[in-house]
C-alpha cells in the first residue's frame, strides 16, 4: 500500500513540482488555499492554529510532510503591518502548528525547504556553518522556523532535514531568472557584459531528486543541508543561454563598478541589481556525501529546456 505524503504550498511553483513527481509513489494530501489540480485529499488553509488541520491528521495520518509554503522576499518598507503579520504567520506560525501535529501522530520524515538568505550577505562561498545573519523579515522566518523544528524535533520520532535553498530555476520559474528572460526577449541592449561572477543555482528536478533521496538515506536525518547544481554560473552567461534558447539577438554592454555600486543605495534597483552582480557559491559537499548523491541533471541541459519553453 502507498505512502501519505503531505504537501503544503501545493500550488507555488516549487510545490506544485514536487506533488506532480510525488504523487506517483505515494499517496498525495495537500493543505492550502485552494484545491490543486491533481488527484489528492486536500484540506483548506485557514490559519496558523494546529487545531484547525487535526482532523486531517486524524483522518488521514500522514507519514511525511514536504513543507514548502512561504511568502517569499518582501522589502519591510514597503509593505503594511498587515502583510508583514501575515509573513510572520505563513513562514513561522504555520510550520511551529505542523511540527506541533507531527509530534502527535509520529510523522516519520518532516522535510523543509528553506533560504541561503539566512546567511550573511558578504559571503562568497557558504557552508553549512557558515555565519547566519538574516537581513530581511522572510530570511528571519525561515530562520525561526528551522530552530522550532529541531527543538520541537529534539526528542521525537519525528525525523527532519532542512535544506537551504538557492534561486531555484525551471520551466517557467518565477523570480529573477524570468525577468531576464523577459529582457532578453525585447531585444535591447543589456548592461551585464561584465556580470561575471559566478553563482550557485538549483533546478527543480535536482531538487526534487534530493528530496527524494533523503527519505531513503539515514545519514540524513535530522540534518541541516545546502543543496545546488554541481556548476556554477554568471548573469552574463544566463542570458547568453537565455538568447540561445530563444534564437534572440543579444547585445552586451558593460556598467562601470562605480555606478553598480552607486544603484546600490536605491533600495529596489539595489537589491535586485547585487543579486545579479554578486556571485554566492554553495558548497553542497555534505549532502553528497551523506546521500551517497550528485545532481543528476545538467545545469546547461535544465537551462536551455526552461528558458526555451518558458512563457
Amino acid at each position: 500500500m502507498k505512502k501519505k505524503l503531505l504537501i503544503t504550498g501545493a500550488n507555488g511553483y516549487i510545490g506544485s513540482k514536487i506533488c506532480e513527481y510525488f504523487s506517483k509513489q505515494f499517496i498525495i494530501l495537500v493543505i492550502s488555499r485552494s484545491k490543486p489540480k491533481l488527484n489528492c485529499f486536500w484540506c483548506k488553509f485557514h490559519d496558523a492554529n494546529p487545531e484547525s488541520y487535526e482532523r486531517f491528521f486524524k483522518k488521514h495520518n500522514p507519514d511525511f510532510i514536504i513543507h514548502t509554503a512561504a511568502i517569499a522576499h518582501k522589502k519591510e518598507i514597503f509593505i503594511s503591518q498587515k502583510i508583514i503579520k501575515n509573513i510572520k504567520t505563513i513562514n513561522f506560525e504555520y510550520t511551529k502548528a505542523l511540527a506541533t501535529l507531527s509530534n502527535k501522530y509520529q510523522i516519520k520524515r518532516f522535510i523543509y525547504l528553506s533560504s541561503i538568505s539566512i546567511y550573511k550577505d558578504n559571503k562568497n562561498t557558504i557552508i553549512e556553518n557558515s555565519e547566519i545573519s538574516p537581513n530581511n523579515l522572510y530570511a528571519t522566518t525561515k530562520y525561526e522556523s528551522e530552530k522550532e523544528i529541531i527543538k520541537f524535533f529534539k526528542k521525537s520520532k519525528t525525523c527532519f532535514t532542512i535544506f537551504r535553498l538557492p534561486l531555484i530555476y525551471g520551466i517557467d520559474a518565477p523570480g529573477n531568472i524570468h525577468k531576464l528572460i523577459k529582457l532578453v526577449d525585447m531585444e535591447i541592449p543589456l548592461p551585464f557584459f561584465n556580470f561575471i561572477k559566478e553563482r550557485s543555482l538549483l533546478s527543480i528536478n535536482n531538487l526534487i531528486s534530493a528530496i527524494d533521496i533523503s527519505f531513503k538515506k539515514k545519514a540524513t536525518f535530522n540534518k541541516i543541508y545546502l543543496l545546488s547544481d554541481e556548476e556554477k554560473i554568471s548573469t552574463s552567461k544566463i542570458v547568453k543561454l537565455i538568447a540561445t534558447a530563444r534564437n534572440k539577438k543579444l547585445i552586451l554592454y558593460s556598467l562601470p563598478k562605480f555606478f553598480i555600486y552607486f544603484l546600490y543605495i536605491f533600495p529596489i534597483i539595489g537589491h535586485n541589481l547585487s543579486k545579479l552582480y554578486n556571485g554566492i557559491i554553495i558548497d553542497n559537499n555534505l549532502f553528497k556525501k551523506d546521500a551517497n548523491w550528485s545532481p543528476p541533471f545538467s545545469q546547461k541541459k535544465e537551462m536551455i529546456k526552461s528558458f526555451k519553453y518558458t512563457k
